[in-house]
């Protein structure tokens, strides 16, 4: 979802009192779709409107694991593409699948567009080797 604990708090809280699903939409900025479905995941994670003293725990209102691959553009592998590029001399003549190759070597399994997209996201995006100018 995207929307901070605090704020998922806020819209249970308000749902819980008895306000209107357009009220809180409009308290709080956030759409009526979104203000149902966090009531709901609230509900569904063990939330009892009813109880008292309310229990509104983290584990209610948490976002729920996201599905698909996990990066391989860990900090430490974006850390060493990046090195690659800024201190070896001969940095900014590779291309993007030698720097992958090199990772490789060191056993760490990215692509070259893998590569590309970490300098990219640094702002220093490589397509092909530049020559030196000497």
């Amino acid at each position: 979802m995207g929307h901070d604990i605090a704020k998922r708090a806020m819209i249970v809280t308000c749902k819980a009192t008895g306000l209107s699903t357009t009220t809180i939409s409009e308290l709080s900025g956030f759409s009526t779709r979104t203000v149902n479905r966090v009531y709901e995941r609230a509900l569904e994670n063990g939330f009892d409107p009813d109880s008292r003293p309310w229990n509104i725990s983290e584990a209610m209102l948490a976002d729920a694991p996201r599905s698909g691959r996990p990066t391989k553009q860990t900090l430490d592998v974006q850390t060493r593409v990046l090195s690659k590029v800024q201190t070896d001399e001969n940095g900014h003549g590779k291309t993007c699948a030698d720097i992958a190759g090199e990772m490789s070597l060191e056993g760490h399994d990215i692509s070259s567009n893998t590569v590309w997209r970490i300098l990219k996201k640094a702002e220093s995006q490589k397509k092909t080797p530049t020559d030196s100018l000497v």
